[in-house]
């Protein structure tokens, strides 16, 4: 089998038959293929579509777990795959037709170990924008450290086909208790990955939902979503000077991890989720999880400057909350 499709569910009752109906209109053979539906806890009707879908598609797969987030529904769809290469699909999203059969050509043509390609964005008023990484080379191969040190790719892991074999090689798993575990995860796959590839085609409409975790106006959310910020950067941090990575990655994650500390105190500053009796309490967070105060480079000399007016605590108090 090809390709192993994972899509995690939760109370999408109203879009996830369009997604799975989207996947079998792109010139693959059902035996080529499968999807993994896995419900966490879906409270609507989700997991009764799911299991109607799958009375009519030999290649889909249900599965149910108590609600445990969309990180640990990932992984079970990665646990349970079958399939040479993964897909990971959000389930109110949905791919352009034709599109799948000519990508897994060139994936098996080139030996590659992923193939990314664009994302179509679709507002909630239905207009669509083309999401691209910037100043990419097109139909070229490139290493997977090549990629990690040439473009910022550490976003959505449903912008590409990876190899389950690299996943499971390394024992590649998403990490949970945060809202950034896609980015944490290219973070550690993409240095793995051998042969990658990227295609100007933008297949994947991922359907903008202004109710969703990142964009969430609840300010205990809006608290949770950037002190994943955070999170992140401390994760990064601890796994920077694994022996997998190059001396020429570990240097930039480790700018990227710092540069990302300075942005993470701008939202803070500008979302204004941390009080005056917060701020000590947080401070001390920060330094228990390793990031604060910030150390080493950043992108650039203007951020590095600023990093080391923030490393001083009193200017980071009036930075954020002002006199």
């Amino acid at each position: 089998m090809k390709l192993s499709i994972i899509i995690p569910i939760y109370n999408v009752e109203k879009y996830l038959e369009q997604c799975v109906r989207s996947l079998y209109n792109q010139g693959l053979t059902e035996d080529s293929f499968e999807i993994l539906l896995i419900d966490d806890g879906s409270k609507d009707s989700s997991l009764e579509v799911a299991k109607r879908l799958k009375e009519q598609h030999n290649n889909i797969r249900v599965f149910h777990q108590e609600n445990q987030g969309q990180a640990v529904a990932r992984n079970k769809g990665i646990d349970e795959a079958q399939g040479e290469y993964l897909m990971f699909v959000d389930s109110d999203d949905y791919l352009q037709s034709d599109q799948l059969a000519n990508l897994l050509d060139i994936v098996s043509r080139d030996s590659l170990d992923a193939i990314i390609y664009n994302l179509q964005i679709e507002q909630k008023n239905g207009d669509i924008s083309i999401h691209k990484i910037p100043d990419v080379e097109y139909g070229k191969v490139f290493s997977g450290e090549e990629v990690a040190l040439r473009y910022f790719v550490f976003g959505s892991m449903c912008r590409g086909i990876f190899s389950r074999k690299v996943f499971e090689k390394n024992n590649l798993r998403f990490r949970y208790g945060f809202t950034h575990e896609d980015s944490e995860l290219c973070f550690r796959l993409y240095p793995r990955l051998g042969k990658v590839m990227f295609v100007d085609k933008a297949i994947y409409f991922y359907r903008y939902n202004a109710t969703s975790t990142d964009r969430a106006k609840d300010i205990k959310k809006l608290q949770r979503n950037i002190e994943s910020d955070a999170i992140l950067v401390s994760k990064l941090m601890g796994d920077i000077n694994s022996d997998i990575y190059s001396p020429a990655i570990q240097k930039r994650y480790r700018e990227i991890a710092n540069s990302n500390m300075i942005g993470f105190f701008f939202r803070v500053r500008s979302a204004k989720i941390w009080n005056k009796e917060d701020f000590k309490k947080k401070i001390e967070w920060l330094k228990e999880i390793e990031i604060y105060p910030i150390k080493g480079e950043t992108n650039s000399k203007k951020s590095l400057l600023f990093a080391k007016l923030l490393n001083q605590q009193l200017f980071l108090r009036i930075f954020i909350m002002g006199l």
